[in-house]
């Protein structure tokens, strides 16, 4: 969730998301990534070019983009 929104949900105050955490979306759940991206994880060397795309494409408000174990 974005810093903005993060704020918001603080102060009880409406958004346009329901803000939320997602800590591990792009680190361990491969058929997630998968779905998203088209690119196979279940071959373990794709894991850190599909993360990456997945970050890309995955909409986690606010435009940022948060590191993960395949970052780099």
């Amino acid at each position: 969730m974005s810093y903005q929104s993060g704020w918001k949900a603080i102060n009880l105050k409406f958004s346009e998301r329901v803000p939320r955490t997602e800590y591990s979306a792009e680190s361990y759940h491969w058929p997630l990534i998968q779905t998203v991206t088209g690119i196979d994880t279940s071959i373990e060397g794709n894991r850190k070019k599909a993360t990456k795309e997945f970050v890309k494409k995955w909409d986690y408000g606010g435009g940022q983009s948060y590191p993960s174990q395949y970052s780099s």
